[in-house]
């Protein structure tokens, strides 16, 4: 995969490039795994922005953006598809986790790299009905004023639009900024709506067998 990552104003550059790296990592509605480091991604910023927070005794920013891909750029959804892109720097406290919503009807791959940054995300989790994605670094590993910035986060999908959608910033408080979604094609829509049977024999069975 390929990334197109550049930080604070720079962001606002219509290119993005970075260093080469291995392979996607699907993360499927109800799943948690950890990001692979990734290859580079290239395409077009449609929109940055870095917001501040302030919550229980923790404070800092997350430098957020969204690329439309370019063709064989790293998207394993293909070009012209959406990825949205996040990276924390905390300034007093500690962060363990964030959280992107209005995901629901889309594919999601996730991973991560440095850009800069010195705490990786030590695993990535979905909700059962696909809506928010997390990034976790719990206990030792949570982003500090001297464990950080995080590595920047990705998380590529296979849709063509975005909309605005929540980010929440999580410690033993939390603050919710201003995030990104998608806006689900019939297609994706069909497709997370076909597999929803499935999802409910596979519960009946677990109850049948247990």
């Amino acid at each position: 995969m390929c990334k197109t990552i550049v930080l604070g104003s720079v962001a606002l550059a219509a290119l993005l490039l970075v260093t080469p790296f291995a392979s996607a990592t699907l993360l499927p509605p109800g799943s948690t795994l950890v990001p692979v480091p990734l290859e580079t991604i290239t395409g077009t910023v449609l929109t940055s922005q870095t917001q501040n927070f302030s919550f229980a005794g923790d404070a800092g920013s997350v430098f957020s953006e969204v690329i439309r891909t370019d063709a064989g750029a790293g998207n394993p959804f293909g070009a012209g598809k959406i990825t949205f892109a996040f990276q924390v720097t905390v300034t007093a406290g500690n962060v363990e986790k964030i959280t992107d919503g209005s995901l629901a009807g889309a594919l999601v791959d996730v991973g991560q790299t440095a850009n800069g940054g010195t705490a990786p995300t030590l695993t990535a989790d979905r909700t059962v009905d696909g809506s928010t994605v997390s990034f976790n670094w719990p206990g030792a590993a949570a982003i500090t004023s001297t464990n950080g910035p995080s590595f920047l986060v990705y998380i590529n999908t296979n849709q063509t639009e975005f909309s605005g959608g929540s980010l929440g910033v999580i410690d033993s408080g939390g603050e919710t900024l201003a995030g990104y979604g998608i806006i689900p094609e019939p297609a994706s829509m069909a497709l997370a709506l076909a597999g929803l049977p499935c999802l409910a024999l596979g519960r009946w069975l677990r109850r049948k067998w247990a």
